[in-house]
């Protein structure tokens, strides 16, 4: 990153290009002055001079023959007033003594012996445009066109801006080159607050592809009113906007933040730590690290300072990670006075707790237990033993997750909750957390108010009596009934089974149930024979089989709701 800062200021095209396209852009501002000039002083440019020859116009490609050199000698002079038509596209145009067309500035420049390059197609152009003069007006404008492309043109444009300007034309190069830096030095700022905006905001810079992403998109948007920028995003080199090149200038943002608050810290001395065990989306343990301090105007400021990625939590494993990352910022273990933890006793225990060992190395380093925590474990204990408060938050719990568990039934609570106050007193249902005492008070809010309690009432009358409010009710409440009947069934069914079936028999003269026969197994493959079961009566062995049916029926239906849970 940092070679980049000083590569981004090379220039895409060459200098002389993009000299030349300035000097272009600017002749119009010369010519007029120099046309003047060369117009009031053309008898004494030309007197003595050598008349035009009959060699044609060399232009370029223009095609030399002597016919043209003899119908050019007799052409007249086009009127006045298509002249004027071209001296407002072309500036340039001068008619010297012979009647014919000469470029001024392309005279001016050749006048005071200011070119400096010289090749076969200048020597051309100046036969053409400032010796001889052009006179054939059959494709006069085409032929114009092309002299104002040629080099000698061109050439004539810097040469004669130099010498305005008194500057050289290494000048003129150096300063296109200070203009192409201070533009890529803005659009290289813009690219830079950009990253910054979305990093603060804590909005994604890339998505699944990059040119859709939202850095690129706040790059063209704010390219509409900085020149700089599009010009710089338009170009075929590098754009310093790949994801790597974004990476490390986030990195560069940290490092810069996290140095301002370490030099802030060292300022005022003395810190406290605080740290707390977490972990991610991904389920990887992580350690919050939080440093505390107070500056000379006794202003308490607490920053986060890092995520630390850890396998383990135990407070050997805590202690490597808080002197690392001390040492990295270059804070001194001495200067610590106070840590701050939960009641875990990974960290907070008197034996081989992470505050211990911290105190070993810093006796100064005082131990406090978090006081939010230690508050929600007062309230905790205080109310658990109550049954009356125990079973009331119990149905709250209960009433709120009755709601959250439908999409249909919360729609129908929140226009509940609408309709019975405009002010929408704490509209919303918050789950009863165990863990996030800030959640409970918010949790036991949305039934406190009286508008929430009436919309709670009116809700729970209308489900009660709408059948259909919810399928899966309805659906829940048919499997529970099917599996009471089968449990039933199981303890008193099989007598009035056994006793038909006994019935039957005898009805259709066939022999009473029987064991069947079993087969004896060598104990050469079955040395365990003697754990094999044996049925005194046909019904103990049926109702065995039918006790086997009814519990693994009882089974399946229990997995396949759980699965449809």
């Amino acid at each position: 990153m940092r070679k980049f800062l000083v590569r981004v200021n090379q220039p895409s095209d060459p200098p002389e290009t993009k000299e030349r396209r300035e000097s272009n852009a600017a002749s119009d501002s010369i010519t007029s002055a120099i046309s003047k000039r060369l117009e009031n002083n053309q008898a004494s440019d030309y007197d003595g001079k050598q008349k035009p020859s009959d060699s044609l116009d060399k232009e370029n490609d223009f095609e030399s023959s002597q016919e043209n050199v003899s119908s050019q000698e007799n052409q007249a002079l086009p009127k006045p007033k298509v002249i004027e038509n071209w001296r407002k596209t072309y500036t340039w145009i001068t008619i010297n003594a012979s009647n014919k067309v000469v470029c001024s500035i392309c005279m001016e420049a050749v006048t005071n012996k200011l070119l400096i390059l010289d090749n076969k197609n200048i020597r051309i152009s100046k036969m053409a445009f400032v010796e001889e003069g052009y006179g054939c007006w059959k494709n006069a404008v085409s032929r114009f066109k092309n002299h104002e492309k040629s080099e000698l043109h061109l050439h004539s444009i810097e040469v004669t801006l130099a010498k305005n300007n008194k500057r050289s034309i290494i000048d003129h190069l150096s300063l296109a080159k200070k203009k192409e830096m201070i533009e890529s030095r803005t659009a290289l700022t813009k690219i830079f607050t950009t990253v910054l905006v979305l990093a603060k905001q804590g909005l994604a810079l890339r998505g699944h592809d990059e040119d859709r992403s939202n850095l690129l998109q706040f790059l063209h948007l704010r390219a509409e009113d900085v020149p700089e920028l599009k010009s710089w995003l338009q170009r075929t080199g590098h754009k310093w906007v790949h994801h790597s090149i974004i990476d490390e200038i986030i990195v560069l943002y940290s490092e810069n933040l996290l140095n301002i608050i370490v030099n802030e810290i060292k300022c005022n001395k003395y810190y406290s730590i605080m740290i707390d065990e977490t972990s991610d989306v991904s389920r990887l343990g992580q350690v919050s690290i939080c440093l505390r301090t107070v500056s000379h105007n006794f202003v308490v400021k607490e920053h986060f300072m890092e995520f630390c990625n850890t396998g383990n939590t135990k407070s050997e494993t805590l202690l490597k990670i808080v002197t690392e990352y001390l040492a990295k910022i270059t804070l001194s273990i001495n200067d610590l006075r106070g840590q701050c933890y939960d009641g875990a006793s990974n960290v907070s225990g008197k034996i081989t707790g992470l505050q211990t060992r911290i105190r070993e190395l810093e006796p100064r380093a005082l131990f406090v237990h978090c006081s939010a925590h230690s508050l929600n474990l007062v309230v905790q204990d205080a109310l658990e033993d109550i049954q009356f408060v125990r079973n009331f938050i119990g149905m709250i719990k209960e009433i709120i997750n009755c709601i959250r568990d439908s999409p249909k039934r919360l729609h129908d609570y929140k226009i509940l909750q609408e309709s019975q106050s405009q002010l929408s007193v704490q509209q919303g249902n918050y789950l009863f957390s165990d863990t996030l005492w800030v959640m409970r008070i918010k949790s036991l809010k949305t039934i406190h108010t009286v508008e929430n309690y009436k919309a709670a009432i009116e809700f729970f009358n209308n489900l009660s009596t709408d059948r259909n409010s919810d399928p899966s009710n309805s659906s829940k409440a048919k499997v529970q009934i099917v599996t009471e009947n089968i449990k039933e069934m199981r303890n008193s069914k099989f007598d009035s089974i056994w006793k038909t079936c006994t019935k039957d028999a005898q009805t259709l003269n066939l022999d009473e149930p029987t064991i069947p026969r079993t087969r004896k197994i060598s104990k050469r493959l079955d040395s365990n024979q003697a754990s094999v079961h044996l049925f005194e009566t046909p019904e103990q062995y049926y109702r065995k089989q039918f006790y086997e049916i009814v519990d693994k029926t009882l089974m399946a239906l229990s997995e396949r709701i759980i699965v449809l849970k």
